[in-house]
């Protein structure tokens, strides 16, 4: 029997079951177990599928002993946010109205890794609609952080960040429009990976902006996101595992926007990245300051897109519905309203006027690297927060340092980088060009091989 099989990372876990000293249903059993003690407190499920899961468990196990290994999530247990459709269960999109409604067919997503042979715990909690500027849902209810149960766990992937951190599942999917895999990751001391945008097929998971909305993991490693990565996708042994082998720091030109990191990053944060930024220096890496201050016309491009894609994607049923949405949600998809063709279009040719500007100030450097959240996870009803001697609401510093990257369609990774005097988990960000997602994996793979960060669990019994 392995101890904590629940804080196994999927990589471990893997190479167990193939040698044949891991059962899937053991292991499964293990994850059920956990959930059964903690979710009444954290909530990080809305359905918990545990026949199927033992179900799938159970197929898994017979077709490894007869040979029949598929891969690495081969049995392994994970979550998906209840924004992704799974037939014949229920897919609320984190809404009252939708409670019981189950999809016609299942994403493309949950189909290749059912395929890939992953079981299925369930369905994580979110923010409505994957909606963020809130601490809760209005319908479920509160996903608390592992790390303090007072505090927000991140959004709108809350229960998939609030589940993997503190051993409910293996890893994850999240979407991110705004940085809403990111920013859960942050505060729960995971990874969490927004890839390129257009890179995973969405067909199946509820849009909020067509034009930035993505799917991407969450796990406790990079070595485990890209193994989910490569999942989804539908590959084995692909680009993103295999540039993790040859992974190092040494010669790596990262960008640092130290500019924009002293404007919006509260001091507990900048101290982390600081640390962290000396790990990547002192295996070789070179840090070179880069021109990169994102500016209001950022947020006013991705308001002008992403809020008039939510509205259009929500008319049919906002015209239904109206009453049952949540205030915030209901608020917003108003505000989208109020948006012209016209308006929207300007949006979109500023973003990409945007991209282009940031990458030229991108040059000369393979990656950049800056914190995820301005803050640590904040505590629930926390309306503002003080950066460099002024106060700003909570809600709008979220976004600062993981909206432009939306808006420039860049993949991101999150990474446990330390925490700060609270306790509380602070994330980096990595970021790179469009198509670089494996080396943001081998980055942060590498600079995990010299950190512990992410081998530290919350206290949960």
């Amino acid at each position: 029997m392995i101890d904590d099989l629940h804080y196994l990372t999927i990589a471990d876990a893997a190479r167990a079951i193939e040698a044949g000293s891991l059962s899937p249903v053991e292991l499964t059993e293990a994850y059920l177990h956990r959930i059964g003690a903690l979710d009444s407190t954290l909530g990080a499920y809305i359905t918990v599928t545990a026949a199927l899961a033992r179900k799938a468990a159970l197929e898994a196990e017979d077709a490894i002993g007869k040979g029949r290994y598929i891969g690495q999530l081969h049995g392994i247990p994970i979550g998906l946010k209840d924004l992704i459709d799974t037939a014949g269960i229920p897919t609320t999109w984190g809404t009252e109205w939708r409670r019981g409604v189950t999809a016609e067919r299942d994403a493309v997503v949950t189909n290749r890794l059912a395929d890939a042979g992953a079981v299925l715990l369930g369905k994580h909690a979110l923010l409505e609609f994957a909606m963020g500027g809130v601490d809760h849902n209005a319908h479920y209810g509160y996903t608390r952080n592992p790390w303090n149960v007072d505090c927000f766990p991140g959004g709108s992937s809350s229960g998939t960040g609030s589940a993997v951190s503190a051993g409910l599942a293996a890893g994850g999917l999240g979407t991110d429009t705004g940085g809403s895999v990111r920013q859960p990751a942050s505060y729960c001391g995971i990874v969490g990976l927004k890839p390129t945008n257009g890179l995973v097929n969405m067909e199946g998971i509820f849009p909020l902006s067509m034009s930035c909305d993505t799917v991407g993991p969450m796990a406790r490693t990079a070595e485990d996101a890209a193994i989910l990565l490569e999942g989804i996708l539908g590959i084995q042994d692909g680009p993103y595992t295999g540039a993790l082998a040859s992974a190092s720091l040494a010669g790596l030109r990262v960008g640092v926007p130290r500019a924009w990191i002293t404007r919006d990053a509260d001091e507990a944060v900048v101290a982390v990245i600081d640390a962290a930024l000396a790990v990547f220096a002192g295996a070789g890496a070179e840090i070179v300051d880069v021109p990169l201050l994102p500016g209001d016309d950022t947020s006013t491009a991705y308001r002008g897109v992403t809020y008039y894609e939510a509205a259009a994607a929500h008319r049919s049923f906002f015209a239904e519905h109206a009453t049952d949405y949540g205030s915030h949600v209901r608020q917003r998809l108003e505000d989208g309203q109020t948006i012209t063709p016209a308006a929207n279009a300007e949006a979109k040719a500023a973003a990409s006027r945007l991209a282009r500007d940031a990458e030229r100030a991108m040059a000369g450097v393979d990656i950049l690297a800056l914190p995820t959240q301005p803050t640590p996870a904040p505590q629930f009803g926390q309306d503002q927060v003080t950066i460099a001697g002024e106060v700003f609401g909570m809600v709008a510093v979220r976004g600062r340092f993981t909206i432009p990257f939306n808006v420039y369609g860049w993949p991101g990774l999150s990474v446990p980088a330390g925490f700060a005097p609270d306790g509380l988990p602070v994330g980096l960000q990595l970021v790179g060009l469009p198509g670089r997602d494996a080396q943001l994996l081998a980055a942060g793979h590498a600079y995990q091989a010299l950190t512990d960060w992410h081998q530290r669990h919350p206290s949960l019994g």
